[in-house]
């Protein structure tokens, strides 16, 4: 049997984490977006009037600047990433639904069951005699049991 490629699981834990990350240190109080903000690293420190100090104040204003523009970067890249986890696995199940009904035709069409052309219950007896019979002890197999078999 084919293995699975999709863990909703997992996909769901790493949102959580991603979550975390993004509510609890990002924009927590007392994180980084609120100390750039409203916090200690709100406004530059006194580096004086000299020369030095006026050089060290535009390279804290820089650097300030470049460290604002990369949290908020770095905010919205969580936010997106949680957006298209959220999207997957809202299209999960929808997904998994395609995917048993296909499985449902294919077996069908493998069974007999669908057959357009010649005897369908011929096809079915014919597979249940080579297959071993069918689900339960001599029936055919359908799709329903095949159904069940996934859930």
């Amino acid at each position: 049997m084919a293995e699975r490629k999709f863990d909703p699981d997992a996909v769901a834990r790493y949102r959580d984490f991603l979550l975390y990350w993004l509510e609890d240190v990002l924009e927590a109080d007392g994180g980084p977006i609120s100390s750039m903000k409203e916090g200690a690293l709100k406004k530059a420190p006194a580096f004086g009037t000299t020369g030095e100090g006026q050089t060290a104040g535009e390279t804290y204003a820089t650097s300030h600047a470049t460290a604002w523009g990369n949290l908020q970067a770095l905010r919205q890249s969580l936010f997106g990433t949680i957006q298209a986890l959220n999207a997957a696995l809202e299209g999960h199940e929808t997904s998994e639904e395609y995917n048993v009904d296909d499985f449902k035709t294919q077996y069908d069409e493998v069974d007999g069951t669908t057959a357009t052309g010649g005897d369908a219950a011929a096809g079915a007896a014919g597979n249940a005699a080579t297959a071993g019979g069918g689900a339960s002890g001599g029936g055919d197999a359908t799709s329903d049991d095949y159904e069940n078999a996934l859930g």
